[in-house]
């Protein structure tokens, strides 16, 4: 039995510190999929494909609840894969994730390390996820790539909880088992390439450096994001077929199921 992957749509801003405009991301992303979403190609062939679309949620916490839920409802029969949205989302997707799987080796792709204690004043702004996630006991393995921010409170956090820390796309870095939750923020990438990334800064990576490292993942993908694309910000749509292009390489890289039932 092949398991599913089921793709959804979170518009979720509500804790971007950014100008307004991600929670538009899964539309955007999803325009450039429908083709796909139809009649996958590639190694995604082999996988049933679920479109979930676009979900409402409420305008404040209670959205992680809703996020939740969603995700609960799909682990039993596959694999989520989540369209975002602000990089916060995270938080109840890769928790969620692991009340089935357990603790996960958590694959952070992003040019900060959002492991702040809280930011002005929010313990779960989108600059505290990854904070939060080890806080909860959903992470026993954190690796970040791309990483290019960072302040000496994250760096403190770094030596508190093992996290790996890298600049560049670096497969030895890799988790090698799983279970592994992959999380890619598109401002990892340079903005010359990638001008829709919420905050994007010159020196990032260039997309082949993204989709190669992610063809390298050999562990066992449980489910994945893509998140901060900010629409109003890509009028090329430059940004969203690269985000579009990760969502593909990242679903053939979903294997054989354990555990989970059929619809």
């Amino acid at each position: 039995m092949v398991r599913a992957v089921y793709v959804v749509g979170f518009p979720w801003e509500e804790k971007s510190t950014l100008r307004r405009g991600t929670a538009l991301g899964p539309w955007a992303i999803r325009r450039e999929l429908l083709d796909w979403l139809a009649v996958p190609t590639g190694l995604a062939a082999k996988l049933p494909i679920v479109d979930l679309g676009v979900v409402k949620l409420s305008r404040d916490e209670k959205a992680f609840s809703e996020m939740a839920a969603v995700v609960r409802g799909i682990l039993p029969h596959g694999v989520p894969v989540v369209l975002g949205g602000d990089h916060s989302l995270t938080l109840p997707v890769a928790r969620t994730v692991a009340e089935l799987h357990g603790p996960l080796k958590l694959l952070w792709i992003d040019r900060h390390a959002d492991l702040y204690p809280d930011f002005l004043g929010d313990r779960y702004s989108h600059a505290c996820t990854a904070a939060r996630l080890l806080e909860a006991g959903a992470v026993d393995r954190l690796v970040q790539l791309g990483v290019r921010e960072r302040t000496d409170q994250e760096e403190q956090q770094r030596c508190k909880w093992g996290v790996v820390w890298e600049t560049d796309a670096k497969a030895e870095c890799l988790p090698r088992e799983g279970p592994v939750y992959v999380t890619v923020d598109l401002d990892v990438l340079d903005p010359q390439f990638a001008p829709g990334a919420s905050r994007g800064m010159q020196g990032g990576w260039k997309p082949d450096q993204l989709l190669g490292l992610l063809n390298q993942l050999e562990a066992d993908v449980v489910g994945f994001d893509v998140v901060e694309l900010n629409p109003r910000l890509d009028s090329s749509r430059r940004t969203a077929k690269i985000a579009a292009e990760v969502v593909k390489t990242l679903v053939g890289k979903v294997t054989e199921p354990k555990g989970a039932v059929a619809l």
